[in-house]
């Protein structure tokens, strides 16, 4: 009765449900937490793409729907911090996800010519499949934008016990699969396929009770969240001010803490400008016994420079960032625009190796992250494994009051329960929280307000799985599914003929 009247439809009708489908995708994550409607629209996706005869445009609308409410906080950040008004940005910013919508189009498409020859079953696991492998190509495609994934709906529910074994994308697949129960049940009535389904949860549930960190010690931080408006944030005239709120807010918390933490460019000055400031905050270490963790703009003597993290504790040692921001921290192709162009000015933060050590602070070791870095898992992964806790430093303020600050905050809450490790993070505006092993906020800041965040945190020994061995376990089950379903639809194609 429902496909009748969905074929029905008019195209626009139809097209216009795919963009609601899309659009409603978010309510799955945080803010609003609500993982049940991300499931139902994966389900809409799918079941507008068998009833439709142009597959590749109801997934660009769809597409468009998911990315244009998904990522509506890059409007704040071209409109708001990039000085543009809001009759230019609103067109820049839907050129922005109807780009980013192109990928849903190509999913569309690649399901329609892996399908064609596919029962009604395995047409299901081809789109669950394809979900997740979508997710993982966007993840690293033209440096990638690994946002919305679906896994990080699954931070409450039973199969976010997978994350410490497989991490995110396992999680994406348990959830894409998940999403496809009600057409197992209802269209294909194939009560086997959705047994087996059904069963990740219980499994998912089980696997949560695994422990692979063991407590080393409880230690005190105090993290400053600074407030910093954004668009005075780099002002000449604002850098003292910056130092002596930072400064300030922390001269109470040198004797009573382990650990005081500083968010990304909590210093607006290259470290060869601010040396003065620097040793001071030094000495205060050192008197104290307590270690400074900073973001900072670290520059070389050869001209290079980074977004880099220090710790005072008291010797420097510093982190340079690797996941850079493409035109926020470099351009891309600028090699190739300065041989077109030599005489344009272009600057460069220069990527941090990724061969880095945990920095090291009085009473233990940390794995330090900046900002867009938080959405890397395969980058966080080497450090996360060896040291004691992951600290994770950003500067929030270009998301302005959006969801965005949320969306990045799951990502950290994510980090942490697949390291089974306590993540501190601090920002400028929000939110500064310390996150359990679970993924839990134990403690958070209030949003855009100047805060100094107080609480106690546990160093771990050990690591997991996922920590250890990254993305093979799911590359391999996913090649395994795979080579299944090839079998299976070749063996129809062959039967067919």
């Amino acid at each position: 009765m429902i496909t009748a009247a969905l074929e029905r439809l008019h195209p626009l009708a139809r097209g216009s449900l795919a963009a609601l489908a899309g659009a409603s995708f978010s309510l799955g994550l945080a803010p609003f937490n609500a993982w049940p409607i991300a499931l139902l629209s994966i389900a809409a996706f799918y079941w507008l793409l068998q009833h439709s005869k142009r597959p590749v445009l109801i997934g660009w609308l769809y597409g468009l729907g998911f990315w244009g409410v998904g990522t509506s906080w890059v409007f704040n950040s071209i409109h708001d911090y990039g000085y543009t008004p809001a009759w230019m940005a609103a067109p820049i910013f839907l050129i922005f996800a109807a780009s980013l919508a192109l990928f849903h189009a190509l999913q569309a498409w690649t399901h329609k010519k892996l399908s064609k020859h596919a029962s009604g079953v395995l047409s299901v696991f081809i789109f669950a499949m394809l979900w997740v492998g979508f997710e993982w190509f966007r993840g690293w495609f033209l440096t990638g934008l690994p946002w919305l994934y679906v896994g990080y709906a699954a931070i409450d529910t039973p199969l976010v016990g997978f994350a410490p074994f497989t991490g995110i994308f396992s999680l994406s697949f348990a959830m894409a699969l998940s999403a496809m129960l009600p057409i197992i049940l209802l269209q294909h009535k194939h009560i086997a396929s959705a047994a087996a389904i059904f069963l990740l949860w219980p499994l998912g549930f089980l696997a949560g009770s695994q422990q692979w960190t063991e407590p080393l010690s409880t230690q005190s931080v105090a993290m400053v969240q600074g407030n910093i408006p954004q668009d005075q944030k780099w002002q000449a005239s604002m850098r003292e001010t910056t130092l002596n709120i930072y400064a300030g807010l922390s001269e109470s918390q040198w004797s009573k803490r382990d650990l005081i933490i500083w968010p990304e460019a909590a210093i607006p000055l290259f470290h060869s400008q601010a040396t003065d400031f620097i040793e001071s905050m030094q000495d205060k270490a050192t008197g104290s016994k307590a270690s400074l963790i900073t973001g900072i703009p670290y520059n070389l003597p050869d001209g290079r420079f980074y977004n880099s993290v220090i710790s005072l504790s008291p010797d420097l040692a510093r982190y340079d960032k690797q996941r850079l921001v493409p035109f926020g921290e470099y351009i891309p192709l600028s090699d190739w625009i300065r041989k077109v162009s030599p005489f344009l000015p272009i600057a460069n933060f220069s990527k941090g190796s990724d061969e880095q050590s945990p920095l090291p602070y009085t009473k233990g070791e940390i794995a330090p992250f900046i900002c867009y870095e938080t959405a890397y898992p395969s980058t966080i992964n080497p450090l996360a494994a060896q040291a004691d806790i992951l600290v994770t430093l950003s500067n929030d303020g270009w998301f302005g009051a959006s969801i965005g600050p949320h969306q990045h905050l799951q990502m950290a809450q994510m980090r942490a329960i697949e390291a089974q490790k306590y993540v501190l993070r601090a920002t400028n505006t929000g939110y500064t929280a310390i996150i359990t092993p679970k993924g839990k906020l134990q403690d958070i800041a209030a949003f855009a307000k100047r805060a100094v965040l107080v609480g106690e945190f546990q160093t771990r020994s050990g690591s997991t799985p996922y920590n250890r061995l990254g993305n093979w376990p799911f590359y391999a089950l996913f090649l395994c599914f795979g080579f299944v379903i090839f079998f299976l639809t070749h063996r129809n194609k062959t039967q067919s003929v």
